[in-house]
């Protein structure tokens, strides 16, 4: 099978993503020899040729049970190669199984972590695999042991990430430099004059979107509906509270909201959305930042005289109950830190962003956000904004100092001309489409053009 390809892909989970593989894979299955693809989904066999196709449900590698042993074992030698890789590892791994309280315990999570290794070591060894493809960042937990055995054995990878901006993607070779072509695009369109009408449809549509003075449709509060409003009633009335939500109470809603404080938004602060977790938005793209508590001590720490820092949870904190990232003392830390507030839920992060005088995020749109209402943003993790001015990435406590200074002594600000400029390296840097087919409801493009746009992207990433 001279010169074909033994392909591993990770990912593509749904009917309409793998509708765009099967694409794909016609127009291209003579260059394939093997196919092994993790998925909810298998590709059409119509569309594999001669394709020697191995399926791997999703579900087993996702939940692979620590006591799982390989053939190959774990030994020094490899976990002293990635251990630059652990830490990140073994944070992810909180979200696995968050039903289960045992999981809390780091042995447990480091045996997990030897399990998925033993089985992917010994997966590499018999396959020899040319290429990975992965459909989103690796970011739960078996997929990126895969990621970092691919690294370790150089194998080639592709990996495709959907941006925060409509019909915008990126196919990238390494999690770190994710955006490195951002960058240097940045400084090469500094002295170029760029108007609106030089955007893309979709780039103009992200800046209408973007700069509309009424708060963007997926930040107004959902109604809960009226048969969800009458079943939580009757399950609230008549089963009793398991021992896991009386302990998820104890340890987190309740001191969560022990230290909450109102305020009329009168005087100035600065805005930090607490970020869900477990996601990918923290770890592994917040770095060591995905313990929010130490980007939030940092911003407590340089913030100028009478400025504060207004601090919302996450609200589905308060409905999925999971305590990854947050601990008893977690929000007593917080609150214990001088001009630093726990603001209620029933401020709109709209109105939060509105009324700063600046934005602090790892990585969420509230950033992305800010940066068209004229809000400079403190950016902790890496994230694509991060190098559209007004954004600062911050790395220590020198950079926050500086970026203080910046925005507070020379009261910089962003310019709608900075942020256009930026639009348009985004229009030439990404790709248009969709990889992420939950931000299909923003799409400009209809469902059957999105599977044809994806498909000659795959077919590029499988034979390329």
């Amino acid at each position: 099978m001279k010169n074909k390809q033994n392909l591993l892909i990770v990912g593509l989970l749904t009917p309409l993503q793998v509708s765009a593989l099967n694409l794909a894979l016609t127009s291209c299955n003579s260059k394939i020899h093997n196919l092994h693809h993790i998925t909810k989904t298998p590709v059409d066999s119509n569309s594999l040729g001669y394709i020697s196709y191995h399926l791997i449900p999703y579900d087993q590698m996702y939940y692979l049970q620590p006591e799982t042993i390989s053939e190959v074992p774990v030994d020094a030698e490899i976990l002293d190669a990635l251990a630059q890789y652990e830490p990140t590892l073994l944070k992810m791994l909180d979200r696995v199984y968050p039903q289960k309280k045992r999981y809390r315990y780091f042995d447990l999570k480091r045996h997990l972590y030897y399990a998925y290794l033993s089985y992917w070591i010994t997966f590499f060894t018999k396959n020899d695999i040319t290429k990975i493809i992965f459909h989103n960042i690796p970011h739960e937990g078996y997929d990126y042991v895969i990621y970092m055995l691919a690294k370790y054995y150089n194998i080639p990878i592709r990996i495709a990430y959907q941006l925060q901006v409509i019909d915008s993607y990126i196919i990238t070779d390494d999690i770190k430099s994710l955006f490195t072509e951002l960058e240097a695009a940045h400084h090469n369109l500094e002295n170029d004059e760029i108007h609106l009408n030089d955007l893309s449809p979709r780039m103009q549509r992200e800046y209408q979107l973007r700069t509309q003075k009424s708060m963007p449709f997926y930040m107004q509060p959902k109604k809960k509906s009226l048969l969800k409003h009458i079943y939580h009633h009757l399950q609230r009335k008549y089963f009793p509270i398991s021992e896991r939500d009386k302990m998820m109470a104890n340890e987190l809603i309740h001191p969560s909201l022990k230290y909450v404080r109102q305020t009329t938004l009168e005087s100035p602060y600065i805005y930090f959305a607490l970020h869900y977790q477990p996601e990918m938005t923290t770890v592994p793209l917040g770095g060591v930042y995905a313990d929010q508590f130490l980007a939030i001590q940092l911003i407590s720490k340089a913030l100028p005289k009478n400025m504060k820092l207004y601090i919302k949870e996450h609200p589905a904190i308060y409905k999925k109950r999971n305590p990854s990232g947050r601990f008893t003392e977690f929000y007593k830390k917080i609150a214990a830190l001088p001009n630093t507030q726990i603001v209620p839920q029933t401020l709109s992060s709209f109105k939060l962003i509105e009324k700063s005088q600046a934005v602090a995020t790892i990585t969420g749109t509230a950033g992305w956000e800010a940066l068209f209402l004229n809000k400079p943003v403190l950016v902790f993790g890496n994230i694509f904004y991060q190098h559209c001015p007004g954004a600062y990435p911050i790395h220590s406590y020198e950079c926050i100092q500086k970026a203080m200074d910046t925005i507070f002594l020379h009261k910089q600000k962003p310019k709608q001309q900075s942020l256009i400029k930026f639009l348009k390296i985004l229009d030439d840097k990404t790709k248009n489409g969709v990889v992420d087919f939950t931000y299909l409801n923003t799409s400009l493009t209809n469902k059957e053009q999105l599977i044809k746009q994806l498909s000659l992207s795959l077919k590029n990433m499988l034979t390329n």
